[in-house]
């Protein structure tokens, strides 16, 4: 964003700016340097040999990037700041596609020097970069360093170009950034977002005042007798698709009761289940059939029977 001015900050320019900064520019260039150390110099840091206008105008873009980075940090252009570390970065991509490793290192001992040359200038920008990023993204830039084999890390080695000793061993590469699929991320937060908001509803649902509702006493609650029970046989009322027919057993009596719970459950879900009945309801008959009771269940949208545990004993009064 720009120094103290206003800035833009979408999902979209998150997701384009770590997949061309950090997935492309930084990543893979960590990731074919080390690979061709490996397949060229078995993994050593080959030793630099005559220089080229190409490598002069390499190092030139390192140190300005130095020089860049102290003189924003100063001023606390931070922004400013990364974009000079960035801009080198692909000043050295572009340097792999002008110097062309791969066609060096099928050439004879002058072009194989000459592949030296290049991957020892493409690791020593790479640690001068991972240098400059350890306040920014510190444990990803120890990683790189410890990738290229370095213990020169100081900011003292990055006055230079040339500080990385040669010799050393390069290593395997962590993974570091992996690319993001744009539609899938995107998808994933917009998904995230309406369970928030979802959640958000309910427990604001949850969290209102019923008004109307009556306070009541100790002794109207102990007027309502609720009792334990265990359903023995569950059936479809006919003709009513959001009734249940179940058979309680409370241990001292059987009965039973008819629920609107249809929707939610079958009675094979019921069955054996233990439940908390209101015992004392006044019967009532649903759609023909007589209901001698209510059993307890929670919710408006979605309704969940309270189910009780399998060593509850029948007929024990709920308080």
């Amino acid at each position: 964003m720009p120094y103290a001015q206003d800035g833009s900050i979408t999902w979209e320019s998150v997701v384009a700016r770590y997949n061309a900064d950090l997935a492309n520019n930084l990543g893979n260039l960590v990731s074919r340097t080390v690979s061709m150390a490996k397949k060229y110099f078995d993994g050593k840091i080959p030793v630099p040999d005559a220089e080229t206008e190409l490598d002069r105008d390499l190092k030139s873009s390192f140190a300005s990037a130095v020089d860049g980075v102290y003189d924003n940090m100063l001023t606390y252009h931070v922004a400013d700041a990364l974009e000079c570390v960035f801009t080198a970065l692909r000043r050295a991509n572009k340097y792999i596609d002008e110097t062309t490793p791969w066609t060096l290192a099928k050439g004879g001992d002058d072009e194989h020097k000459r592949l030296g040359t290049v991957i020892y200038n493409l690791l020593e920008a790479i640690r001068i970069s991972a240098v400059l990023l350890v306040p920014f993204i510190p444990a990803s830039a120890e990683a790189i360093l410890d990738a290229i084999g370095t213990d020169v890390r100081d900011y003292d080695s990055i006055e230079r170009f040339g500080a990385l000793a040669v010799g050393g061993e390069v290593k395997e590469v962590p993974p570091l950034f992996a690319r993001i699929d744009e539609k899938a991320f995107l998808d994933g937060i917009a998904k995230e977002k309406e369970e928030a908001e979802k959640a958000a509803k309910a427990a604001e649902k949850a969290a209102e005042k019923h008004e109307g509702v009556a306070q009541i006493s100790i002794d109207d609650f102990m007027g309502v007798e609720l009792r334990t029970a265990q359903v023995t046989a569950c059936e479809p009322v006919k003709r009513a698709k959001k009734l249940l027919c179940l058979q309680l057993d409370l241990g001292y009596e059987k009965r039973q009761v008819v629920s609107g719970i249809a929707k939610w459950y079958k009675p094979e879900d019921l069955v054996g289940r233990k439940v908390v009945v209101v015992a004392n309801l006044a019967p009532a008959t649903l759609c023909g059939v007589e209901s001698r009771g209510m059993i307890l269940a929670s919710g408006e949208d979605e309704v969940r029977v309270v189910f009780l545990a399998d060593d509850t004993p029948l007929g024990e009064r709920v308080r």
